[in-house]
């Protein structure tokens, strides 16, 4: 069986005995909508099968790219972003990510897969086909980092610095006020 598309370029090959079924051809992010005996999609076949010795060319028909929408989570942040509709095979550019957390910046979306592996992605990154499953909803998680921000602290006129990794002295007569 030689699958088409509707131009009838050839999609796949596939060997097999008379009258004995193949294996579909798909193609990943759409809907496999038919397949027909004629490149004018009008003769319907009810699956793909080696008909007789030797070539059978079978055309498929496919939907339009499948949809999916985005949501945001905040992590362990704070914060709500409205969902986007995506389509694939297009472009989507993600937006800014607006959560917060407290002494922490946003660094990252994540996207985990089911055996604990991720992929990255920065703010406002182009990214496309997030998932070929036909109205699913795909859920970028936001990761922070710890900021650079100082705390200071006095203690008996002594004046303390801690960045989050390490703690500083700063002896009295090397204070200022800023």
């Amino acid at each position: 069986v030689i699958f088409r598309d509707r131009t009838g370029a050839v999609l796949n090959v596939v060997s097999g005995v008379a009258g004995e079924s193949v294996t579909a051809y798909t193609r990943t992010g759409y809907r496999t909508v038919g397949y027909f005996s004629d490149a004018a999609l009008t003769k319907p076949i009810s699956a793909p099968t080696v008909i007789a010795e030797g070539e059978t060319s079978v055309y498929v028909s496919w939907s339009d790219p499948i949809r999916y929408t985005v949501e945001f989570d905040a992590g362990l942040g704070l914060g709500v972003m409205e969902k986007v509709d995506a389509t694939y095979d297009s472009r989507l550019s993600l937006p800014v990510c607006t959560f917060t957390k407290k002494g922490e910046t946003f660094s990252e979306w994540r996207l985990y897969s089911a055996d604990g592996g991720y992929q990255s992605f920065i703010d406002c990154a182009p990214v496309r086909n997030l998932t070929a499953e036909d109205g699913a909803t795909v859920r970028l998680v936001a990761v922070y980092d710890t900021a650079d921000a100082v705390n200071f602290t006095v203690t008996d006129g002594v004046v303390t610095a801690y960045n989050g990794n390490a703690t500083h002295v700063v002896f009295p007569q090397q204070a200022h006020t800023v």
